[in-house]
Parts: structure tokens; C-alpha cells; sequence
């Protein structure tokens, strides 16, 4: 098998609450970070959808 990519990430305070309450819920950090940027792939178009008109 593969080694896995390795990388350092930042979070910003809120961030790093909502990151702390995933973990809490006993998923993995990799599983999370890899979960999060998988649905922003799929979601990405919406990222500058206005909701409000």
C-alpha cells in the first residue's frame, strides 16, 4: 500500500470548534478533512449561490 499524502493545516477559531466537535463524535481527523473536501468538489458550484433572491 501506498504511503498516504501527509500535509499541516490551519483553522481559524471557529474552525477549529467545528473540527473539535467532528472529532468528538469519534470520526478521525483524516476521515474528516477527507469527507469535507470531497463534498466541496461535488458542491463547489454552489459556493457563491445567492440563497436570498
Amino acid at each position: 500500500m501506498k504511503n498516504p499524502i501527509r500535509t499541516t493545516i490551519a483553522f481559524d477559531e471557529e474552525t477549529a470548534e467545528i473540527f473539535e466537535k467532528l472529532k468528538e463524535e469519534k470520526l478521525f481527523q483524516s476521515e474528516i478533512v477527507r469527507n469535507a473536501l470531497k463534498f466541496y468538489h461535488l458542491f463547489r458550484e454552489f459556493e457563491n449561490y445567492d440563497m436570498e433572491n
